[in-house]
């Protein structure tokens, strides 16, 4: 019987911040955002960097395309609405896809990831945000697709608690601003 390479996996991660919900929305899904995330995939080693930006029907997509000295090609194509989502009731939901491709070789795999973002107000002041991860990866090795998922744990984690902490610090120091 033929095995599918193909692995799925879930993140979710919630955390709270000291601020009202639309700024908190407004911060999170900046195009500065975006900016940041460029420059950590400089900060990578990343050669040949290439990057477009445009709108599709609403949807902002961003595509990368780079490769490592290692010899790894990735091609990175994230999707997210464009402007500030609607509020639903108490909350601010915004949905994203991110695909992304790595060759090297005849190896290649692909993680598809479709995310939704929330942002509930518990408070005047208060905010929980939720950020979900769904994962398939198809191709690659048995190995690739086992550090992949449990890789992929640590780097959002990570990268959630960076983004609550700069969220604190640029309210801190707009507020000193003020």
């Amino acid at each position: 019987m033929f095995k599918t390479k193909e692995a799925s996996w879930s993140i979710v991660t919630v955390g709270t911040v000291h601020a009202n919900a639309e700024s908190v929305t407004r911060w999170w899904l900046a195009s500065d955002r975006g900016t940041e995330y460029l420059a950590t995939v400089k900060a990578r080693s990343a050669l040949d960097l290439a990057q477009t930006e445009s709108t599709e029907e609403g949807i902002r997509v961003q595509d990368l395309r780079y490769r490592t000295k290692q010899g790894w090609d990735f091609h990175h194509r994230l999707e997210m609405q464009v402007g500030m989502p609607l509020r639903s009731g108490d909350r601010f939901v915004a949905e994203g896809r991110d695909v992304l491709t790595t060759r090297s070789g005849a190896q290649h795999f692909t993680v598809t990831c479709a995310s939704v973002l929330e942002f509930l107000e518990k408070g005047p002041e208060e905010t929980q945000v939720s950020v979900t991860h769904e994962h398939t990866m198809t191709g690659g090795t048995w190995g690739q697709r086992r550090y992949r998922r449990s890789n992929d744990h640590t780097v959002h984690n990570r990268s959630f608690i960076n983004m609550v902490g700069r969220m604190i610090l640029d309210g801190r120091s707009r507020r000193r601003q003020a």
